[in-house]
C-alpha cells in the first residue's frame, strides 16, 4: 500500500522486481484509497505506468484537498529571490575558432582537486586502443592538491596539451577547452571518472558511419571500487527526440561545430543544462551505441549530493531562465518535444530546491508559472501532465508541490 504522500515513491520504483504479483492500494486524504491493480501479474514498467495513470486520476478527483493558489507577486518574488541568491552573470554565448579539423576527436578533461583519481582518468584515455586520431586538453583548474604536478606528468604525451588557469570552475575550464577547436568531434570526461576499453571506437564508429551530431554510449555508477549499470543501450540506433538523451555532458561525443558559438555558463551550478536548450535542438542526427563507454564515479562532496538546502540551488531557476531566453533568442522551436522537456526540468528543478524555505520555493514557483505561460501558448495541444500544465497556469502551488514530488 502507498499513501499519496508517500515521499519514497521513487524508491519504490527503484526496489521493485521484474515481475510482481498481488495487490497494491493507494492511500490519500482523508481516507480514501483506490485499488491500482488486484491478482495480476505485471512488470515492473507496468506497475510504474499503472501508478501514474492512477495518480494522475486520483489527482484530478482530490484537487480541492490539495489545492492552493498563490497571490504573490512576480516582481516581489523576484526581489526575494535576488537577495536570497542572486544569478551568476555567465551566459552561453561564446566565439570559440573553429580551426581546420588536426584529429578526429578532440578530448576536453576539466581537473580540481582530484588527485586521488587524475592519473587513472588519464591512463583510460591514453591507453585507448583505436584507429582514430585524437588530442586530450588537460585544464588544470586553479587546482591546490597534487593536481598540477599530475597533469605536467603527462604533459611530455604528444597528444596532451596541459594548461593551467585560475580557478573558473567546471563551466571555465571546460570552455578553456573549447576555446579553439580542432577535432572532428569533442568529448567531455570528468577528471574522477573514466573511459572504458574502447569506448572511442564505439563512439566514433557510429559517428563517422551515420554522419552523426552527436553519440551517446552506456555508463557505470562506480562507488567503492563497485560498478553498477546507470544506463545501458540494447543495440546502436538512431534517436528520433535528442531530449530524450542524458543531459550530462560527458559519456558522448559531438561535432564540434555545435559548439562554435557556444559555452558552458560560468558561474551557475547544473551547467550541463546547457545541452538541452542549446545543443540538443541543434542536433539533427543522433545515435546511440550499445557499448558500455564510461565509470561515473559517484562523488559524495559533489554538488549533487551537497546542493541540497544550500542558497545557491536556486541556481537551478536561474540557469533555467538563462536558457530558456538563449533559446528563444537563438529563433529554435517551442515545439512539443521542448514543451515536454520543460516540463521535466520543473519537476527537477522543485527537487532541487525542495529544503530550501518554502517562502523561497513559491517565489521560484511564481516566476516559474510566468516564465511557463510567457512561453507557451494555452492552446498549444501536446501530451505531458495535464495537472501540472493545469497548476502552472493557474499559479496553484498546492498542485504543484504534489505533482513534482509524486511523477
Amino acid at each position: 500500500m502507498l499513501s499519496l504522500f508517500c515521499s519514497d515513491l521513487p524508491k519504490f520504483y527503484r526496489n521493485l522486481p521484474k515481475k510482481s504479483t498481488g495487490r497494491l492500494d493507494i492511500d490519500f486524504p482523508p481516507g480514501k484509497r483506490y485499488t491500482v491493480f488486484r491478482g495480476e501479474t505485471m512488470t515492473a514498467s507496468s506497475i510504474k505506468g499503472a501508478i501514474k495513470g492512477a495518480l494522475k486520476g486520483i489527482l484530478n478527483a482530490a484537487a480541492p484537498v490539495f489545492s492552493r493558489k498563490t497571490v504573490l507577486d512576480p516582481a516581489n518574488a523576484r526581489e526575494t529571490l535576488l537577495r536570497f541568491s542572486p544569478p551568476p552573470t555567465g551566459t552561453a554565448a561564446a566565439d570559440n575558432r573553429l580551426l581546420k579539423p588536426a584529429c578526429d576527436l578532440q578530448i576536453v578533461i576539466p581537473a580540481y582537486n582530484v588527485e586521488a583519481y587524475l592519473a587513472q582518468c588519464m591512463d583510460s584515455v591514453l591507453a585507448q586502443k583505436t584507429r582514430y586520431t585524437y588530442r586530450v586538453i588537460l585544464v588544470d583548474d586553479g587546482a591546490t592538491d597534487a593536481t598540477p604536478a599530475i597533469a605536467d606528468a603527462y604533459s611530455d604525451d604528444p597528444r596532451v596539451t596541459v594548461i593551467h588557469q585560475r580557478n573558473r570552475g567546471l563551466s571555465g575550464a571546460r570552455n578553456t577547452g573549447i576555446r579553439e577547436i580542432f577535432g572532428k568531434y569533442i568529448m567531455f570526461v570528468d577528471s574522477d571518472d573514466f573511459l572504458l576499453p574502447g569506448a572511442i571506437d564505439a563512439l566514433l564508429d557510429t559517428a563517422f558511419a551515420q554522419d552523426c551530431d552527436l553519440v551517446e554510449g552506456g555508463a557505470y555508477y562506480v562507488y567503492d571500487g563497485r560498478k553498477s549499470v546507470m544506463h545501458r543501450y540494447e543495440s546502436d540506433r538512431k534517436v528520433s527526440d535528442p531530449y530524450t538523451l542524458h543531459g550530462h555532458a560527458w559519456g558522448k561525443v559531438y561535432r564540434s561545430a555545435l559548439f562554435e558559438h557556444l559555452c558552458f555558463p560560468e558561474g551557475y551550478w547544473y551547467e550541463d543544462s546547457l545541452l538541452s536548450y542549446l545543443i540538443f535542438p541543434n542536433v539533427k542526427n543522433a545515435w546511440v551505441t550499445g557499448h558500455m563507454v564510461y565509470g561515473y564515479r559517484i562523488n559524495q562532496a559533489g554538488i549533487v549530493k551537497t546542493s541540497h538546502g544550500k542558497p545557491k540551488s536556486v541556481d537551478t531557476y536561474w540557469i533555467t531562465e538563462e536558457l530558456m531566453g538563449e533559446h528563444a533568442r537563438a529563433g529554435l522551436p517551442a515545439d512539443g518535444a521542448y514543451f515536454r522537456y520543460i516540463l521535466l526540468q520543473i519537476r527537477l528543478n522543485r527537487h532541487r530546491i525542495a529544503d530550501l524555505p518554502e517562502d523561497i520555493q513559491e517565489c521560484v514557483f511564481v516566476l516559474t508559472c510566468d516564465l511557463f505561460c510567457n512561453t507557451f501558448p494555452a492552446d498549444l495541444d501536446v501530451s505531458g501532465n495535464r495537472t501540472l500544465i493545469k497548476a502552472l497556469r493557474t499559479r496553484d502551488f498546492g498542485m504543484y508541490n504534489v505533482c513534482c514530488k509524486l511523477f
